[in-house]
């Protein structure tokens, strides 16, 4: 399932985030303050004169896509994590109007839907970054051997979140080297299925099958419109 979500030009601007919920759940008038801070649209904040570089400006997207691991009795569980344009519920639409995309960032954020009071052990999930691919390993010393290892035990309501600034594969010579390099690089619209590299995880066998919620949010930026 995938959620699109606002499109917004690079304008310079900064929005102002609330560091915290204030709540007041109880008694004839419950409230929610932080809600309450969040002021409709105001018209006068209509722009009331056009950017000189407006053809140039840099246009950003943010989607999310949500899917599962499902952890296995017999084995381990591989989930790679590598994004395209195509992710994109709307690519066509984009590339109908932009000349070139990258990926800045895009993260995962790992969710146990093991039920509460479960007696089952809790799988590890181990996770790590690579730049350069998504190919299968198979094990959970391959994956340990990346220096950006981590783990975690997915007892119910564990969650956490990675991160990376992700590269694309790119050419240094003809023939057996043509995708030996790494970069971080604007895309031609007419190649939206670029991979940009990327989130491993492996899941470790448990004794019953449960689900890990896993919801990966891509940062998108198109420029030059055609």
């Amino acid at each position: 399932m995938a959620k699109k979500g606002n499109s917004t030009r690079n304008l310079g601007g900064r929005g102002k985030q609330s560091s915290g919920t204030s709540r007041r759940a109880t008694g004839m008038s419950p409230s929610n303050q932080t809600d309450l801070a969040v002021r409709p649209p105001d018209n006068r904040n209509v722009p009331s004169s056009i950017p000189r570089n407006i053809q140039t400006m840099i246009v950003w997207d943010v989607v999310k896509i949500t899917n599962l691991i499902t952890t296995a009795v017999g084995g381990i569980t591989e989930v790679n994590f590598a994004v395209t344009l195509n992710s994109h519920p709307q690519s066509a639409s984009w590339t109908a109007l932009f000349d070139q995309w990258t990926i800045p960032q895009f993260s995962v954020s790992f969710e146990s839907q093991m039920p509460p009071g479960s007696v089952t052990a809790p799988a590890i999930l181990f996770t790590a970054l690579d730049f350069d691919n998504n190919t299968t390993i198979g094990s959970v010393s391959a994956i340990e051997d990346f220096s950006t290892c981590d783990s975690h035990p997915m007892n119910p309501q564990t969650t956490f979140v990675r991160s990376v600034r992700p590269t694309c594969k790119s050419a240094l010579l003809a023939g057996s080297l043509v995708n030996a390099g790494t970069q971080r690089s604007w895309v031609d619209s007419t190649q939206p299925g670029v991979f940009f590299f990327g989130i491993r995880s492996i899941a470790t066998a448990t004794a019953a099958v449960y689900n890990i919620s896993c919801i990966t949010t891509i940062w998108y930026a198109f420029r030059n419109q055609i």
